[in-house]
């Protein structure tokens, strides 16, 4: 944040400080203010691909899901020969902007693929109806990752809107793969950023 912060102030007229600090302001749980950073960005450089999709990465968390695949698109007509990590920017902006086929298809084309990059072709895979595929693409999120949690994914990642978090972690349940922290897990995780409907969960569990 301390680095992002100070180089806003040696280049104010540079997007991609304006980016960094964004991104640094996202994770810290600062919305608003990150929304602030994300739309100076985007005014400085309104044809850098990569600023754009950097955006698009980051907003959907934010509750501008739509905003996301608008800018994603656009990132992709700037930059047809895009490098390989454009393809988990995008599998992300569409499952958010829920465009679960486009999610799948950018998901499929990361070259090594992490346990996110088969979690999200599962929970797009899920909310398409296609149960069988997304239970082989959970089983490589539980062979690469077999402590993997949604809950626990977002708030390592700084949280999202509810209505994302609930995308995200409804997707999982739908997937066969693990939604929310279990009660039992919860004093080891203060800073636990809580997903309303795992909090239910836990109440159900507890009370029943």
């Amino acid at each position: 944040m301390a680095a992002a912060q100070k180089a806003v102030e040696l280049d104010p007229s540079d997007g991609q400080t304006h980016l960094v600090l964004g991104m640094a302001e996202a994770f810290h749980a600062k919305p608003e203010q990150a929304l602030a950073e994300f739309e100076k960005a985007q005014s400085l450089a309104p044809n850098n691909a990569d600023i754009l999709l950097l955006i698009s990465w980051s907003i959907p968390m934010l509750g501008q899901a739509q905003k996301a695949v608008e800018l994603a698109d656009r990132a992709v007509l700037l930059n047809h020969g895009y490098p390989d990590w454009y393809n988990q920017a995008l599998r992300c902006a569409y499952f958010f902007g829920k465009q679960f086929e486009q999610s799948v298809k950018y998901a499929k084309l990361v070259k090594e693929p992490f346990a996110l990059d088969y979690a999200y072709q599962a929970m797009s895979l899920a909310y398409l109806g296609k149960p069988e595929e997304a239970a082989k693409a959970a089983d490589e999120v539980r062979r690469l990752d077999p402590q993997w949690i949604a809950e626990q994914y977002l708030s390592d990642t700084g949280g999202a809107s509810d209505a994302e978090a609930e995308l995200f972690v409804e997707g999982a349940r739908k997937a066969g793969l693990a939604a929310c922290v279990k009660t039992e897990a919860l004093s080891k995780m203060p800073a636990l950023i809580h997903v309303k409907s795992c909090d239910n969960e836990r109440l159900k569990s507890a009370a029943g």
